[in-house]
């Protein structure tokens, strides 16, 4: 090895010693940043308008969505009604960030290198990546930018602790969480989140990181004030309590501005649901879905049932998590843009994809 490969080594060494050092201070101060702007309003939309610019000026969001290509296709029968797709060829290179060359230092990686353990992220992403510590419900969690999003503002919130994504119906020591913390801590999220969807991906329902647990949220896109799913038919079961109706999925809906009422109702119902199939269909999972409104004071939230052995429909590339459940579907690839070009993905192609992973309530 040459004298100059190894003054460049020991440059490059230097640098990360520097920007290990560093860190930490950036963390701290953005964080008080960020806590005093959710102080100053009263929930979290400033501060995380504040992190995404934040991110984006490190460079560690590598996409700002110019070449996302929206499509709505109408109901055949009811124009009020539609499902939509969004072609986003971006969406492929999140993977990159996982293959990319990642080489932690001694004794740095935790959980087989955990992309959403805050131990890792530093050495993941070279020092760029930043997120918000906040706490709820006596957990502690991270929030983090997706850097390749699916709409404008779109995050993780992951726990701290390293913990399955999984959830538990009966104690049995298992570090797991509860049905009723995880709609619970859902729903007090979103209530901090006015004018997001947030949701839970269950194991094989759409879960990038089934071993770390996580929700995600992402602001609503000004041209989308409502999705598929909220503008399908219900039938009440009472003044809370819904049945989704003429969907392609079946699912549930309570909503109420009382809510602390309609957050208990909601998890009595899925928990006791999931406890009398689960010994005829072992593999159950989910995607739950809350959002809040601030300007009526609604909190709704949503239960749509799934199988982890049906997580890809035949006619799709991609795994059908909650963005296609709430009726939009991700498309990444040349083949799936040329059967939109050609006109060969329509209303009932998208309900077909989406019936492929139906689970009857």
């Amino acid at each position: 090895m040459n004298s100059w490969n190894t003054q460049l080594i020991a440059r490059d060494l230097h640098r990360q010693q520097v920007d290990r050092r560093r860190y930490p201070r950036v963390w701290r101060a953005l964080n008080a940043e960020l806590q005093a702007l959710e102080m100053r309003d009263g929930h979290l939309v400033g501060a995380l308008e504040r992190l995404r610019s934040h991110q984006l000026a490190t460079g560690f969001i590598r996409d700002d969505l110019h070449a996302v290509q929206c499509y709505r296709f109408p109901h055949p029968d009811d124009p009020r009604r539609f499902l939509s797709v969004q072609y986003n060829p971006e969406r492929v290179n999140r993977l990159k960030l996982r293959l990319g060359d990642m080489s932690p230092p001694r004794g740095d990686a935790v959980n087989n290198n955990c992309y959403l353990c805050s131990s890792n992220i530093q050495w993941q992403h070279h020092g760029i990546e930043f997120g918000y510590a906040i706490e709820q419900s006596g957990v502690h969690y991270n929030i983090w930018m997706n850097a390749y999003p699916l709409m404008p503002q779109h995050l993780v919130v992951a726990t701290r602790k390293h913990m399955p994504q999984a959830w538990v119906l009966r104690r049995s020591g298992a570090s797991r969480f509860s049905i009723r913390r995880i709609v619970g801590n859902l729903a007090a999220l979103a209530m901090r989140m006015p004018g997001y969807i947030g949701f839970y991906n269950g194991e094989g329902a759409g879960a990038s990181v089934p071993t770390h647990f996580h929700y995600q949220f992402f602001r609503r896109r000004e041209d989308v004030p409502h999705f598929p799913l909220e503008l399908a038919p219900v039938r009440a079961l009472d003044e809370r309590s819904s049945v989704v109706e003429g969907y392609p999925v079946d699912g549930m809906r309570w909503q109420s501005g009382d809510h602390a009422a309609v957050i208990r109702q909601a998890t009595d119902w899925i928990r006791d649901w999931l406890c009398t199939r689960t010994g005829l269909r072992p593999s159950l999972s989910a995607n739950i879905f809350a959002m809040y409104d601030a300007d009526t004071g609604m909190l709704r939230i949503y239960f749509v049932p799934r199988d982890r052995e049906l997580c890809y429909s035949p006619h799709m590339a991609g795994m059908i998590g909650s963005l296609e459940i709430l009726g939009e579907l991700v498309l990444t690839t040349a083949q799936e843009k040329h059967d939109l070009d050609r006109g060969e993905i329509d209303y009932r192609s998208i309900e077909r994809i989406l019936h492929d992973i139906h689970v009857p309530l």
